[in-house]
């Protein structure tokens, strides 16, 4: 239900929608100025952690060359990487947290078989068993899966 009538003169910088009633609603739907797009589970239609009860389409894209830090894979799970000017390396977030959580990785300009972007695990946790792994073909993409503990190609 909304407050009042959507339009540019008279919004915040997001488009909520909600169930029920205003004073009882429940928040299902969040779409912010910055184009993130937030879906927020209702009981019954996903389980499991608190954590997975939240669908976040979520998109983030580096800025030219510059390398992606954990704080900034915080949400969401739709990484496009800017490689054209030099290589770029996405340090992902501590497993311990994210347990559950899929995260695609994509090179969104077509420059990683020139500037290779380097997926770095948390301090010594693994991608696979290794360490790292490497897009270094042009529009590369990989999803991983978070266990807990480590990070798994899917």
């Amino acid at each position: 239900e909304a407050d009042d009538t959507f339009a540019a003169d008279n919004n915040e910088t997001h488009l909520v929608f909600a169930t029920a009633e205003s004073a009882t609603a429940a928040e299902v739907m969040r779409l912010d100025g910055d184009g993130t797009l937030k879906l927020t589970s209702q009981e019954g239609m996903f389980s499991g952690s608190a954590q997975q009860n939240n669908c976040y389409l979520e998109y983030s894209s580096s800025a030219n060359g510059s390398d992606i830090t954990a704080g900034e894979l915080a949400s969401g799970n739709f990484i496009a990487v800017n490689s054209a000017a030099s290589t770029v390396t996405v340090n992902l977030p501590a497993a311990s947290s994210n347990g559950g959580r899929r995260l695609i990785i994509k090179d969104s300009t077509g420059a990683a078989g020139t500037n290779a972007v380097t997926i770095d695990g948390n301090s010594s946790e693994t991608i696979d068993g290794a360490t790292t792994i490497t897009l270094d073909s042009d529009y590369a993409a990989v999803t991983l899966i978070c266990d807990g503990s480590n990070w798994h190609v899917v």
